[in-house]
């Protein structure tokens, strides 16, 4: 009987992934990576999608492993160490996870991505001012597909709140309007009126 193809698994999995989700992408993976631990798909490691899977599944512990083994691997690959940062922070590792993030940027420098994890795990080590700092990384290299996004909103609202802990209300205010713009221009009612509410009542 011959040995599965591990390519031909993953190529299944990543088909079964995109049309019937994480769960039963999952085996697939499994047994790809039983077969061939190193294999990749174009720049990807097999190691970091079943990571992002597992992630996905709420399998932090086990995402870790799998990002831990191919950071190991392969070193120079960014994305390996972003999914190690996020699997350490769900675990509440978050000076691990700022460990793993520190690398992924030096990686990739101005990667959104990368400081708009740190910044959260800063904010959980009381590191306030460098999460801010992360936060204005995060925005300032914000991709253009996202320029206008829930996600460009939602960096904004953590920015505002974190600036209000280092006493800055002039800047919290702007990142406030600036959400809520962001979230009237979508056609976003419900996320403006969110905001505005959140705004009176930190007297912004």
């Amino acid at each position: 009987m011959s040995s599965p193809d591990p390519a031909a698994l993953l190529a299944q999995a990543l088909e079964t992934l995109a049309q019937d989700g994480a769960a039963a992408a999952l085996p697939l993976l499994d047994a790809a990576l039983a077969a061939q631990p190193t294999i990749r798909h174009g720049e990807t490691g097999g190691r970091v999608t079943r990571g992002l899977v597992r992630m996905e599944l709420g399998l932090a512990a086990e995402a870790a492993e799998d990002f831990k083994a191919w950071t190991a691997q392969d070193p120079q690959d960014a994305a390996g160490w972003l999914g190690l940062g996020r699997a350490r922070a769900a675990l509440r590792d978050a000076a691990g996870a700022v460990q793993a993030l520190d690398r992924a940027i030096d990686l990739r420098p101005g990667w959104s991505d990368a400081h708009w994890h740190r910044a959260t795990s800063r904010a959980s080590l009381h590191e306030l001012a460098g999460a801010v700092e992360d936060l204005d990384a995060a925005l300032r290299h914000l991709p253009p597909w996202a320029m206008g996004t829930a996600r460009e909103a939602r960096i904004c609202v953590a920015r505002a709140q974190l600036r209000l802990l280092v006493e800055d209300r002039a800047g919290a205010r702007e990142d406030l309007v600036r959400a809520a713009a962001v979230h009237d221009a979508r056609g976003d009612l419900s996320g403006r009126d969110g905001v505005i509410a959140m705004a009176r009542e930190l007297g912004l």
